[in-house]
C-alpha cells in the first residue's frame, strides 16, 4: 500500500459519507472488484458540486499517479 492507494481510499470513505453507498458497488463481489479495477463508479449525486466533486474523482482516479498527493489535499482550497 501507498500513500497513493490511501487517497483512493480516502476519496471512497468521502463518497459513502455522502452518500451512504459504496461507489463501486456491483451485483456481486466479482462485479464489484471489476468496477473498482476499471475505475467505474455509480454517478455521484448533483448535490457534490464543483471543487470538491472534482477532487473527489481526483482521488478515486484508477491511474493512482494521477491522484492528488495528501500535501495537495491539506493545500487545496477545500
Amino acid at each position: 500500500m501507498t500513500g497513493a492507494s490511501d487517497i483512493w481510499a480516502l476519496g471512497v470513505i468521502v463518497v459513502e459519507l455522502l452518500t451512504g453507498f459504496h461507489p463501486y458497488i456491483g451485483r456481486t463481489l466479482d462485479e464489484t472488484v471489476a468496477n473498482i479495477k476499471n475505475g467505474k463508479y455509480k454517478p455521484l449525486p448533483d448535490y457534490i458540486q464543483g471543487e470538491f466533486k472534482t477532487m473527489i474523482i481526483k482521488m478515486m482516479n484508477v491511474d493512482s499517479l494521477k491522484r492528488p498527493t495528501a500535501d495537495e489535499l491539506f493545500n487545496s482550497k477545500l
